[in-house]
């Protein structure tokens, strides 16, 4: 398994252009937690479903995905890649490529893929809509952060797997406890006065 996690690495990350970096590094910058939580608020309003329930759902699963992230983050301490290829013998940190952060240490599981599946997953469930572009998302971020040399394969997919089960059962409760609505409720127009059918 650990051989495989490196020979995926390598396979992301060794593949690199200038154009990529800023590209990619624009990607993972949407999953920090503020651009991510405006990014699912915008969401939310234009599928007509901002409303108290949703935006609690969304803070209970980036509260949780973020608490079982970080607390697994201090349980299992997982060097960077940086770290990790500079033990090895030979060193090969120099030949990471890691243009924008240079991190050593808590590297499993990846938070930027857990708050990224925390979003997507909860878009999903809830509207039903544009499905793919969510997943796909989802997915760029997890692949940015080894192609920035931060995370390993295994660190991602550990990381999206937690915030997609957090979400998945962020939705089942609220559901359980009337939170969800997939729409805010429009109320119908009232008749105007004298507009009452009039009978044959």
């Amino acid at each position: 398994m650990r051989e495989s996690n490196e020979q995926l690495f390598w396979l992301v990350n060794g593949h690199h252009s200038s154009a990529g970096d800023y590209l990619f590094w624009a990607v993972s910058f949407t999953a920090y937690t503020l651009p991510a939580i405006c990014v699912a608020l915008a969401a939310m309003h234009f599928y007509r479903g901002l409303t108290r329930g949703n935006v609690v759902l969304l803070a209970i699963a980036l509260a949780a995905g973020g608490l079982a992230v970080h607390g697994i983050k201090e349980a299992y301490i997982a060097d960077r890649p940086l770290a990790y290829f500079a033990e090895k013998n030979p060193p090969l940190d120099s030949q990471v490529h890691a243009p924008f952060e240079r991190h050593s240490h808590r590297s499993f599981p990846s938070g930027h893929s857990q708050v990224a599946a925390n979003v997507a997953v909860l878009m999903v469930l809830l509207f039903r809509r544009h499905i793919a572009l969510w997943l796909i998302w989802a997915g760029l971020v997890a692949y940015s952060r080894v192609y920035l040399g931060v995370h390993f394969p295994l660190d991602v997919v550990f990381g999206a797997l937690t915030g997609s089960l957090i979400s998945i059962l962020a939705v089942k409760g609220g559901r359980r406890w009337n939170l969800t609505s997939a729409q805010q409720k429009v109320s119908s127009p009232s008749p105007a006065p004298g507009s009452a059918t009039k009978g044959g």
